[in-house]
């Protein structure tokens, strides 16, 4: 908390965020003010939506959604995206999924220690014909 002593006056400013401004003077000893409660942590962020399927070249728009552990969502944090398989779908910054390749993806937002993620499905490009064979299938 910043003090400004000014002979024998004593100010005391606190600029917390959301909360204005709180000026106090007096004689030669400082004003308190409570301190502002720190921001509750993330405890779980939910990615939306959860599971998507896109052709090769097309997008999807994920978004994550950072809450407490009272269910509150959290504004304003910043989230890190990332993909498992970036041959199979890109993500961009700001959560845009792009399908690279047939196959599958999990994107994954990590806010705050706390992640969340979406299974993606690339399929091949619309129009295209793709040959199958009943068993197991391995992408890659």
């Amino acid at each position: 908390m910043p003090t400004i002593r000014r002979g024998a006056v004593l100010l005391t400013l606190v600029v917390t965020a959301g909360t204005g401004l709180l000026i106090a003077c007096g004689g030669e000893e400082a004003a308190t003010a409570p301190a502002p409660a720190a921001p509750a942590g993330v405890a779980s962020v939910t990615v939306s939506p959860v599971t998507a399927d896109i052709p090769v070249g097309s997008t999807v728009q994920l978004t994550a959604t950072p809450m407490d552990a009272a269910g509150n969502v959290l504004p304003g944090l910043a989230v890190t995206w990332a993909s498992t398989a970036p041959g199979v779908a890109t993500v961009s910054e700001g959560g845009l999924v792009t399908g690279a390749s047939p196959c599958l993806a999990t994107i994954t937002a990590r806010i705050g220690g706390r992640s969340g993620s979406a299974s993606i499905t690339v399929s091949s490009a619309a129009g295209s014909v793709a040959a199958s064979r009943v068993g197991t299938h391995s992408c890659g």
